[in-house]
């Protein structure tokens, strides 16, 4: 397990540029407790402005502040619920969030704002067949809601339904061809399914729709670095963060996301010092959301582990940690930096804090679903049972990935996890099960065009033949592997 796939949990759900209100001047906390705007206090939306501001300024006890007073506002019930529920979701406290909105909807059913509202909420939690069904509920009514088509379809794909998900991307171009965020998202679910060259397409016409957009670059260089062309993927991250600084007006977190792709990118061809640059960078400009902040410290962290500075990777990990456990985060925030511990403990043979990490772990991950975003995770968990001789822990975390093989069929790590149980099938003489992982990990391995992990799946598969007396498809599967090693880069 790299751990390079620690930091690839995926992007934000939409790339998002909004004009950014820079606050001169911050309103103390006894101006909203006292006045001097009575009206202030009874306005939920004018509430939840000031909320944000209290957020963006790091100001917990103001935020707190009006949270309770939404929350305890009489007149005009479910628009303070809703506003409580859209200030809860800008915190990332979605959970929350979600509670506030329902109750805005038991109070008041037709609320459009609240079904919204709670079917992003529903679907960055993961629960995507709830989003979908409020969305598909919303759209019976309002069939022309371009941004919600998109999130549908977004959904669609998520849960392995492509077709739909294809049609309903299809529909939102019809209603506005020239809105980037249907090529957006049609070219993720494209990268799910495996049509790379599709995906490349959809990124492609994201530039050609607006050629003075950071956006475009952006996502082609994702896709590049999906498929593993770092050179390509630098190229366009760099030219979307060149688009961004430019740009007084582009939002802090629009750089930071762009950021961590391209630390990603340049992580993964060694330029080390580079990538502890621009971390950097993006912890200096972040505001004061705690999932962006969490993310950089946690990557600064497996940054430092490989390159073997072991006090500082700690160091960034527990800060990231410590950050989630305080505030909330992005569902998985903690985990995926929980996991980065974990293997440092185990690589380092700090037995007793890996096992009491992985039993936290366990629990953390117990009811989460798995997919493109938290299938990394679940792959670093099972490595570190498998390095501490919990065989049969990461035997049944594999098999879950595995179960999760239809919505994934094209991610790397589906092919990582299979060749994985193929190997501890391997080892226990299960060789007909090992064979067929073998044979389904080396085809996502050669689909994605990855040449060096090809070559692992089909010398374990000509071992698992040999094994059965399968000389001469043995001998075949080596002979692949001695291909793809003299061609792989």
């Amino acid at each position: 397990m790299s751990m390079r796939l620690l930091d690839a949990r995926g992007r934000m759900a939409l790339f998002c540029f909004g004009a950014l209100t820079l606050l001169a001047f911050h309103r103390p906390l006894s101006a909203v407790e006292t006045g001097p705007a009575p009206g202030l206090v009874e306005d939920a939306d004018r509430l939840r402005e000031l909320g944000e501001r209290y957020r963006s300024a790091g100001d917990a006890a103001g935020l707190a502040l009006v949270e309770k007073k939404l929350a305890g506002m009489k007149s005009d019930r479910p628009k303070a619920l809703l506003a409580l529920g859209r200030l809860l979701h800008s915190e990332e406290k979605y959970g929350e969030a979600a509670s506030a909105l329902k109750k805005a909807l038991a109070l008041e059913p037709a609320n459009f704002e609240a079904e919204n509202e709670l079917g992003q909420v529903y679907t960055i939690m993961g629960l995507y067949e709830k989003a979908a069904e409020i969305m598909e509920k919303v759209l019976k009514h309002r069939p022309q809601e371009y941004g919600l088509i998109v999130e549908l379809a977004r959904c669609y794909g998520r849960m392995g339904r492509f077709d739909q998900a294809k049609a309903t991307f299809d529909q939102a171009k019809r209603i506005n061809s020239k809105a980037a965020d249907a090529y957006i998202e049609q070219g993720y679910a494209l990268l799910n399914e495996g049509e790379f060259a599709q995906a490349k397409r959809e990124f492609e016409t994201i530039i050609a729709l607006d050629t003075a957009s950071p956006r475009g670059y952006h996502h082609l260089g994702y896709y590049f670095n999906n498929i593993h062309h770092y050179r390509e993927s630098e190229e366009n991250l760099r030219e979307s963060l060149r688009r961004l600084e430019a740009n007084p007006l582009s939002a802090p977190n629009d750089r930071v996301h762009t950021i961590t792709w391209l630390q990603d990118t340049l992580t993964s061809q060694g330029k080390f010092d580079e990538a502890e640059a621009v971390l950097r960078k993006g912890l200096e400009i972040t505001d004061a959301t705690p999932g962006w902040r969490s993310n950089l410290l946690m990557l600064l962290g497996i940054l430092f582990v490989n390159r073997d500075k072991m006090a500082e990777a700690e160091s960034f990990l527990r800060q990231a940690m410590a950050l989630c456990e305080s505030r909330s985060c992005s569902p998985g925030d903690w985990g995926t930096a929980a996991c980065g511990l974990g293997l440092l403990y185990v690589n380092h043979g700090r037995k007793q804090e890996a096992e009491s990490l992985a039993a936290r772990l366990e629990k953390y991950y117990e009811n989460f679903s798995i997919d493109y975003e938290s299938i990394g995770d679940f792959m670093s968990l099972a490595d570190i049972h498998m390095k501490l001789g919990n065989i049969p822990k990461a035997e049944a975390l594999l098999r879950r990935i595995i179960a999760a093989r239809g919505l994934l069929s094209a991610d790397e790590n589906m092919a990582g996890a299979e060749t994985a149980l193929a190997e501890i099938d391997r080892a226990q003489g299960r060789l007909a099960e090992a064979e067929r992982f073998y044979r389904e990990a080396a085809a996502i391995y050669k689909s994605r065009g990855d040449g060096i992990p090809s070559v692992k799946a089909l010398s374990g598969l000509a071992a698992a033949y040999e094994k059965e007396g399968k000389s001469r498809e043995a001998e075949a599967a080596r002979q692949q592997a001695r291909v793809l090693s003299a061609t792989a880069p």
